[in-house]
């Protein structure tokens, strides 16, 4: 009996394939669709909903590639000067997520840092996205 309970042991523990996360897995290439609002310290407390298109692409285990465009009509973006009309705030950004595991895990933290420019009516603007 001992000896069996032994041999039924052993092929229990060693028929198994163990099962770990995956190194080599990169992040394949996604489309998204976003909805996000402007809020501007004006006085008259105007919100605009805009949307945005992502693409994200992973370049190795734990870098990706972000790349975002997004508009909103806005009723200014001035506190000094509110013309009444609204014009289209365009923004487009691209930057690079370092993840801080490689692989595909339920949870990984990752920073991220790019470039981006936007364009309301007349106006130019550059932002660095980072985080």
């Amino acid at each position: 009996m001992k000896y069996s309970f032994c041999l039924f042991a052993f092929i229990l523990l060693f028929s198994f394939r163990p099962y770990a996360q995956d190194t080599a897995y990169i992040q394949p290439a996604a489309l998204g669709v976003h909805v996000f609002v402007n809020d501007f310290i004006q006085t008259d407390k105007s919100a605009a909903t805009g949307i945005a298109l992502n693409y994200l692409h992973g370049v190795t285990p734990r870098t990706d590639v972000n790349a975002t465009v997004g508009g909103s009509f806005p009723a200014s973006t001035f506190s000094h000067r509110q013309d009444g009309e609204k014009h289209l705030l365009l923004e487009a950004d691209a930057s690079i997520r370092e993840k801080l595991f490689r692989g595909k895990r339920p949870f990984n933290p990752f920073l991220a840092a790019g470039l981006g420019v936007a364009r309301y009516a007349v106006y130019y603007g550059a932002f660095l996205p980072a985080g």
